[in-house]
């Protein structure tokens, strides 16, 4: 008997992993659970990097070459299936290049959205066609180029932190002000 019920214990994780990846709305919650345990104590914007990283800078992160484009650009939400049809986004191109020697690609987990009110802003994937392929792995010295989605939540500074490891980041700091 207790061997069945570790099975079934081990199935029903394995069961909320797979939906956990799959997109489907039981997965959604099951991965914001996840995410907001995770996340529970960073609830607030991180200081701004000593690096001074910006808009237009280049920078180096897990053997990635990353660069944001200055230049802003408006849209809200259209899919009428996404839990924010409707919201108001801004995005910025972003070019990634693959320093390694092997296939490596930018994980979408590894991007944290702080807003102009220093919260944690939702990770959402608006269905653009020029959103970046987070989930793309590319061959060493590969380019990829796309943009980055933020839901807008007023004017002020917003900051994409980039984690990887302990204590390993790297911080995008800029200034939004809606035209």
């Amino acid at each position: 008997m207790k061997r069945a019920i570790q099975v079934m214990a081990i199935l029903l994780v394995a069961s909320m992993v797979l939906l956990g990846s799959t997109g489907c709305a039981a997965g959604d919650a099951f991965r914001e659970g996840m995410e907001d345990g995770m996340n529970a104590a960073q609830t607030t914007a991180p200081e701004a990097s000593a690096a001074g990283i910006t808009l237009g800078d280049t920078f180096q992160f897990n053997d990635l070459e990353i660069m944001f484009g200055d230049t802003f650009g408006w849209t809200t939400v259209t899919s009428q299936f996404s839990e924010y049809f409707g919201a108001e986004v801004f995005y910025l191109p972003i070019s990634v290049t693959n320093l390694r020697e092997e296939t490596h690609g930018l994980n979408m987990f590894a991007v944290n959205h702080f807003g102009a009110e220093g919260t944690s802003l939702s990770l959402f994937f608006g269905g653009f066609n020029s959103e970046a392929n987070w989930s793309n792995n590319m061959r060493p010295g590969v380019t990829q180029e796309g943009n980055i989605y933020f839901l807008y939540d007023g004017d002020g500074e917003y900051v994409a932190e980039f984690t990887f490891g302990f204590g390993r980041s790297v911080e995008v700091v800029f200034q939004v002000e809606k035209p």
